[in-house]
């Protein structure tokens, strides 16, 4: 059991993970974070920190095409990265981004707690970066528009091992 300084501790060394990723995002250029592969990423600034990375750079890039739609910005819902967490791991061991592999992206979602049943979800592998993945989705019709689709207000995005999922809601 831990002791309330190492509790502390550990406590404190999560939130500065995610004060240092917002700090090299707001320090570097996105579009050089972009054009990084994820495995460098990973390897350059760690695990957990290249996650938070993640996620602000894929939200942000959303939010960039939606702007561009006249589209309101979504928000990171950690409901919704959980499922898609879980989801991206199922994937990779199936070796497939089928929608289905393990129940729909709305029963994932509600078994996060997700109180929704608006549900979309994007999912890609293989693409060399960040920027390629979003890329592949903008270019594909039915991706793009689950990216613009104004009745989303929710985000949520995983990567493992060359997998993506992102996971859209409309909050109740």
């Amino acid at each position: 059991m831990f002791q309330k300084s190492q509790f502390i501790a550990i406590l404190f060394l999560l939130f500065c993970s995610g004060i240092f990723a917002q700090s090299v995002l707001d320090s570097t250029n996105y579009k050089t974070i972009g054009n990084e592969t994820e495995d460098e990423i990973i390897k350059h600034y760690g695990k957990d920190t290249a996650r938070i990375i993640f996620e602000k750079y894929m939200l942000q890039e959303h939010n960039c095409i939606r702007a561009k739609n006249n589209v309101p910005p979504l928000v990171l819902n950690e409901k919704l990265c959980q499922a898609a967490r879980k989801y991206v791991q199922v994937c990779r061991k199936r070796n497939s981004v089928e929608h289905n592999l393990r129940g729909t992206p709305t029963y994932r979602a509600q078994k996060e707690g997700y109180k929704s049943s608006f549900i979309g979800e994007n999912n890609a592998w293989n693409y060399r970066t960040l920027a390629e993945t979003v890329s592949a989705w903008v270019n594909s019709p039915t991706h793009f528009a689950n990216i613009k689709n104004k009745n989303f207000s929710d985000f949520g995005v995983a990567y493992y091992d060359g997998y993506w999922v992102v996971m859209f809601g409309k909050s109740p």
